[in-house]
């Protein structure tokens, strides 16, 4: 892929993110104004500390998290494309998947406006679908980044990046989803939710192995970095999908932004001379 076509890329995420979240905060909007949100049911904590203000369950505290996953996706997918336009970076591209699925998380807010939650509905459905297709598509991004990151794969960037995109897209097609009653999150409940959970982190662990070896092997400070910064910026990003409160809220947005900086400044440096 040439850094026309990857740049071109970008642009057009970039148009496509902004656009998909300027209709979204407008019915957002739309619905406040009309008084037409109806937040799904609570989390209900048992432990004496979630009764805390910081830690109890807050419906508002979800929906600050879910902009802050539409800002990360417009502005971030801009700031990639300023920043790496004149660098070649395998890392950057398949970054663009992870951005991708910052998008589609801004589709939770969809659930609470105008009820759509208390009736069966295919807008429904699909949005329950686009939300597990995000959350398969981010570790496998990064999964495919690191383990594709070889001379012998550079040439094949984009079939690899239409087989992580078609993985995500079946699974995403079909998952079992349980919508007689979504989470306080504003999410869907999935089938094999535990089996889910546990691919992910196998996945985020072989990911983190592969970073620091290939770090190791090419004898990389930056990547060593890199590496560690993804883990800071991982964190960030599974307490952000568990925002229900703003103690996670906030831990989120401050490892999130301080790891994505981390993990992207350093690729940036690596490659800046190549």
């Amino acid at each position: 892929m040439t850094l026309t076509t990857r740049n071109r890329f970008f642009l057009a995420l970039y148009i496509s993110a902004t656009i998909g979240v300027s209709i979204i905060a407008i019915l957002f909007f739309a619905a406040h104004t009309l008084k037409a949100i109806y937040p799904p049911p609570p989390i209900v904590y048992k432990a004496a500390l979630f009764k805390m203000p910081l830690f109890k369950y807050s419906f508002k505290a979800v929906i600050f998290s879910i902009v802050f996953f539409m800002l990360y996706a417009s502005l971030g997918t801009f700031l990639v494309y300023r920043n790496f336009e004149k660098t070649q970076s395998t890392e950057v591209f398949f970054f663009s998947g992870f951005l991708i699925s910052c998008m589609t998380e801004s589709l939770r807010l969809l659930i609470p406006l105008f009820g759509l939650w208390q009736s069966f509905s295919p807008l429904f459905v699909f949005t329950g679908r686009a939300i597990f297709f995000g959350r398969l598509l981010c570790p496998l991004s990064f999964l495919f980044s690191s383990i594709m990151n070889i001379p012998e794969q550079h040439m094949d960037i984009e079939r690899n990046y239409t087989i992580m995109l078609v993985i995500s897209i079946v699974f995403a097609a079909v998952i079992p989803l349980n919508t007689v009653t979504p989470s306080g999150l504003c999410t869907l409940h999935w089938g094999y939710s535990r089996l889910f959970m546990l691919i992910r982190i196998v996945f985020f662990l072989i990911t983190i192995t592969s970073m620091f070896i290939n770090a190791y092997q090419r004898e990389s400070t930056e990547l060593f970095h890199s590496s560690f910064g993804f883990i800071i910026f991982m964190a960030g990003y599974i307490f952000l999908l568990e925002a229900g409160n703003y103690f996670n809220l906030m831990i989120g947005i401050t490892l999130i932004s301080a790891g994505s900086y981390e993990y992207l400044s350093k690729i940036h440096h690596l490659y800046l001379w190549k």
